[in-house]
């Protein structure tokens, strides 16, 4: 387990953040609830030229796996066998039926602290997993990978990666999106969401801190826990900014706040709107990367 600082720990004990990580379990267990096993291979099959191009062997490690796309696709690239785990049983059991008959093991487990010894895989793959946390998390995450990876080790990221202010404002509302539907989700199960409100916003996507200087950011972070990134392959996805922010502001209408909370949420929607107008960005090709990165025989330092 890596050893964290003061403000890391604090995070990681939050209820705030223990109530967002289970709103994301059981998010992607209701997606995988609507998936079909035939899109998940569809998805895989998108994913695998990137890993037969590196020749991957042994051990590997899916950090969240999720229903398994990246696992199938290195599986039909590689003679290796793959361990996924996830926090979300949901996406698992459709990860369990996507695998079945491959040489796949999982289980539930939690990114920040991994039930593994030291250097016990020869790959370690995380996909479209990092973004849902904050940054201090991310490093946590990061340190452990270094721990799990043998030296000489790859790691292997897909990430969301903003390169100019559309990208960036992409990912904000994606952001207030998914932040508002969890706090909707959690008014519906009970909770007191009034008081926490602008603690819960603030630990949404890392990347809204960063903007298009994310990439970097995890190259430096990287660099410094002990890798060395050898190749960054960038691609593109289209997508709709009014739709998303219209959904976002569905969302809003549909809860209820304090006078000063609602004041705070409809101007983040609004300052929003007139960003999207002002750069002409109703659609957009996100830029995503795929980064490969080599653990170093020494560590930092």
């Amino acid at each position: 387990m890596a050893v964290g600082g003061g403000h890391e720990e604090a995070i990681l004990r939050s209820p705030i953040y223990m109530a967002k990580k289970l709103h994301e379990a059981e998010r992607f267990g209701r997606r995988a609830r609507e998936l079909k096993p035939r899109q998940v291979v569809e998805s895989a099959r998108k994913r695998a030229t990137s890993y037969k191009e590196l020749s991957l062997s042994g051990l590997i490690l899916d950090v969240g796996c999720g229903y398994g796309p990246d696992a199938l696709a290195i599986l039909e690239a590689s003679p290796c066998e793959v361990v996924g785990f996830d926090i979300s049983l949901g996406a698992l059991e459709l990860a369990k039926e996507v695998l079945k008959g491959r040489r796949a093991y999982l289980l539930a487990a939690d990114a920040t602290d991994m039930p593994f010894k030291d250097r016990a895989f020869d790959v370690v793959n995380i996909s479209y997993m990092l973004h849902h946390h904050p940054w201090l998390i991310v490093k946590r995450i990061i340190s452990e990978v270094a721990r799990i990876l043998k030296p000489g080790g790859k790691l292997t990221i897909r990430e969301p990666c903003p390169r100019d202010e559309k990208d960036a404002l992409l990912n904000e509302i994606r952001g207030i999106l998914h932040e508002l539907q969890a706090l909707r989700e959690l008014s519906e199960g009970g909770h007191d969401i009034s008081g926490p409100l602008r603690d819960f916003l603030h630990l949404g996507s890392h990347m809204l801190g960063f903007g298009n200087l994310y990439l970097t950011a995890l190259k430096g972070l990287l660099a410094s826990s002990g890798f060395r990134v050898v190749k960054v392959e960038l691609f593109e996805e289209e997508r709709d900014l009014l739709a998303l922010l219209r959904r976002a502001e569905e969302r809003y209408k549909a809860l209820s706040f304090s006078e000063a909370e609602e004041e705070f949420i409809r101007y983040r929607l609004e300052d929003l709107r007139h960003k999207v107008e002002a750069l002409g960005a109703r659609v957009v090709r996100e830029l995503r990367a795929f980064i490969v990165a080599v653990r170093e025989q020494r560590g930092p330092g």
